[in-house]
């Protein structure tokens, strides 16, 4: 169990920390930026 989570948060935070990223810097993150197209 603590090993899924573990993985589960990692996930997480990863994903959490992506979309972020995403939101502050879409240009320089995502490939093909939808915001300013």
């Amino acid at each position: 169990m603590s090993m899924l989570r573990r993985i589960l948060f990692g996930l997480l935070a990863v994903s959490s920390l992506t979309l972020v990223g995403c939101a502050h810097s879409p240009q320089q993150l995502s490939p093909t930026p939808k915001l300013n197209a």
